[in-house]
């Protein structure tokens, strides 16, 4: 007993001790603000575009990419600086492939709102010429300004494929559109749009298709037939059977 007495003594001797440390404490405040892009899945980090979907009198298009806050909200307006990553690999440029991160244009679309702890910035791209011979890529990251000086490793680049042919979808094998409708190819993806007025692409794969495909794949099946039964009908009314061209080794177009 006299052991728990002096036990219970000891605590509270401590813990004035410990409550006046806790004060002492100093009060964590780092003014420093970065941002980073906002996307779900790691293959989401490479955006396809292709003036190919679109009709043939667009010359100039949007894509819009979230960017989220690290860091402090304050009650004013605060530029955002993008900069191109060159990689070396058919590197799009500047006012040919997308309208340049300094235009005067961009500046007022470039801004993280006031209170604001996310938004859209805007990549204007272009439909050169070049693009119907070759994709090309815009690998963009944050460049470091008065307002944001870094940003988090995971999520400090997107990158966007720039085409004027058709694109093979991000999440076509995510998607088990393999397992439907076969190896991806251009000439079967551009008979699909025929056939089924669908275009196959990014946002159709991931809003109308995935509700299909998590939902009722009774619906993917049907498309799986009618597009089987097109291609039969084509191959019998032409001398030659679909093919892809020579860079997919003319393989067999099949579902």
């Amino acid at each position: 007993m006299r052991r728990l007495y002096k036990l219970c003594l000891g605590i509270c001797a401590m813990l004035p001790m410990m409550s006046s440390c806790e004060k002492d404490l100093p009060v964590y405040n780092n003014d420093a603000c970065g941002l980073e892009f906002e996307y779900q899945y790691e293959r989401d980090s490479v955006y396809g575009y292709s003036f190919a979907f679109g009709p043939s009198d667009v010359k100039i298009d949007t894509v819009k990419f979230e960017v989220s806050l690290l860091g402090n909200v304050v009650d004013y307006d605060r530029p955002i600086s993008l900069q191109q990553v060159v990689t070396g690999r058919n590197d799009a440029q500047a006012d040919v492939h997308y309208v340049s991160f300094d235009d005067p244009s961009l500046t007022d679309k470039y801004v993280l709102p006031a209170n604001a702890i996310s938004t859209e910035i805007p990549i204007v791209l272009l439909r050169d010429p070049s693009l119907k011979e070759a994709d090309y890529n815009l690998k963009i990251t944050f460049k470091d300004n008065d307002a944001f000086s870094f940003t988090s490793k995971e999520r400090a680049f997107r990158s966007v494929t720039i085409a004027d042919q058709l694109l093979q979808p991000n999440n076509w094998e995510t998607y088990g559109c393999s397992w439907f409708f076969g190896t991806y190819g251009p000439v079967k993806h551009q008979f699909m749009i025929d056939v089924t007025g669908f275009p196959w692409d990014n946002d159709f794969l991931n809003n109308e298709y995935y509700n299909w495909y998590t939902g009722d794949q009774n619906v993917i099946l049907g498309l799986q037939a009618e597009l089987k039964l097109a291609l039969e009908e084509y191959n019998a009314t032409h001398e030659e059977p679909l093919r892809e061209p020579a860079e997919y080794n003319n393989a067999l177009v099949e579902f």
